[in-house]
């Protein structure tokens, strides 16, 4: 509970006068929003630090040097959110939707370069916060599936403000649409992570690309039955069905070794192998 209210007071703290002045009325604003995003890791940083010590900060940020993880989840990091973006598009395109007109392919270097950033400065750095400090302690208590649930939500209301700052990319998104989207998003980190044996490298890559991907199309799209955005929705979460039933709503993973009694629950104390 600590971290939780932490890490929404000192974001919120940054962004609120943003959305009481207005924009233009505070120097540094994109300042203030890029740093806001470091809220869930400075919050997580002190409340390790106080509870576990150095040993335990040393334990927390050693995940984010924890490197030797199977190539394959790099790829599915990287990949996955494009490819439910590229799926979303044929659902638009079969469900009566028009082509996009004039749209070329990003290079790929290009892509690559702006998952990087965003990995690093708008919005892969909140998963030191949620996925490497949070999620463990809640799948502490939970099971991965339930553990996902409430970490969207809690996940979800901390952008609150961002829905309020003209140039964020909640600010352009419907409430609604977020606020449902968040939940898959959360499991397919969750599913990751653990598949990862809690390496943060994935999750963040993850995050990173999945705010990237839907820049790639117009997602206010709405010609024929579905529009681009519900089209996002629905494969979103045919992914997580895919994840759930393949990998199981328990621990979510296929790690033998990572399923066995502690391996997921004792990254709270310590760091598996």
């Amino acid at each position: 509970m600590a971290f939780f209210v932490l890490a929404y007071a000192i974001s919120w703290t940054l962004l609120l006068p943003l959305t009481i002045l207005g924009e233009a009325g505070v120097p540094f604003a994109l300042l203030f929003v890029v740093v806001s995003a470091f809220g869930p890791a400075v919050a997580a940083w002190i409340v390790t630090g106080v509870v576990e010590g150095r040993s335990g900060v040393r334990r927390w940020i050693g995940r984010l040097f924890r490197w030797r993880v199977h190539v394959g989840w790099y790829l599915v990091a990287l990949l996955i959110p494009f490819l439910l973006v590229v799926a979303a598009y044929g659902l638009y395109l079969v469900a009566g939707g028009s082509p996009v007109e004039g749209w070329e392919a990003p290079s790929p270097i290009l892509v690559l370069a702006t998952v990087l950033v965003i990995a690093l400065l708008f919005g892969g750095q909140e998963e030191l916060g949620w996925r490497g400090f949070a999620l463990p302690r809640l799948q502490a208590r939970y099971n991965a599936l339930v553990s996902s649930l409430i970490l969207a939500v809690i996940w979800t209301l901390w952008h609150i403000p961002n829905f309020f700052l003209p140039g964020t990319t909640q600010s352009e998104l419907p409430w609604l649409w977020y606020v449902l989207l968040g939940p898959a998003v959360t499991m397919l980190l969750t599913w990751i992570f653990n598949n990862t044996r809690g390496s943060l490298l994935p999750a963040m890559l993850f995050h990173g690309a999945v705010n990237a991907a839907p820049g790639l199309l117009p997602l206010d799209a709405e010609e024929g039955l579905i529009s681009m955005r519900v089209a996002v929705l629905i494969a979103a979460w045919l992914m997580v069905g895919v994840a759930v039933a393949l990998f199981g709503p328990e621990q979510m993973t296929s790690d033998e070794k990572w399923q066995q009694e502690g391996e997921i629950r004792h990254l709270t104390v310590g760091d598996p192998q």
